[in-house]
């Protein structure tokens, strides 16, 4: 917990996305769906981050 007494969170987002259609999810993403979700009272800071292989680590 912090000092106001509310927990701290991450919350990390996994996605496979087709690669015919991976332009419009990147833009979607970015443009659309990280700024919706910075606007949210207590989300602070995202990013994005991409994998070099495909499947789990």
């Amino acid at each position: 917990m912090n000092n106001d007494g509310l927990p701290r969170a991450a919350m990390l987002l996994s996605f496979d996305v087709a690669a015919e259609v991976q332009v419009e999810h990147d833009d979607w993403h970015s443009h659309e769906h990280l700024p919706e979700r910075l606007s949210i009272p207590g989300f602070l800071r995202g990013s994005r981050w991409r994998a070099l292989a495909s499947g789990p680590a």
